[in-house]
């Protein structure tokens, strides 16, 4: 039997099995400590947006993001919510790399001692 959790007036179904893995080794996620009653909805007072990541990060133990800083902030946000911190610490890199990739190198080329990007081989 699917187990019903209304997130922020969206419903979705999965299974309890789904809801009490923790992919990852800090992952302490909130939804496998509730306590379901079958046939009932579980009502979370959330935003629904991107609770779909959250549910595929379950199953899988991975998520496929392609998404602009703002939105991988809310991502960070909810995945912290529920106690992913696997999943956090991930869209937390992708947030890093997007930012980066937004910086001409000459900027950060300027920012660094002048030796810091030469290349020395020492042959013996």
């Amino acid at each position: 039997m699917p187990v019903v959790l209304n997130v922020g007036g969206t419903k979705f179904e999965t299974s309890l099995e789904t809801l009490r893995k923790n992919p990852g080794p800090r992952d302490r996620s909130v939804l496998a400590d509730l306590n379901y009653v079958e046939g009932e909805e579980f009502f979370i007072n959330r935003d629904p947006t991107h609770f779909n990541m959250i549910i595929n990060y379950l199953r899988n133990g991975n998520v496929s993001i392609d998404e602009d800083e703002c939105t991988l902030a809310q991502m960070k946000r909810e995945a912290q919510f529920y106690g992913l911190e696997d999943l956090a610490q991930h869209i937390e890199g992708l947030i890093l790399r997007a930012l980066l990739a937004s910086v001409p190198l000459e900027f950060l080329m300027n920012l660094m001692p002048g030796d810091a990007f030469t290349i020395r081989r020492n042959y013996p």
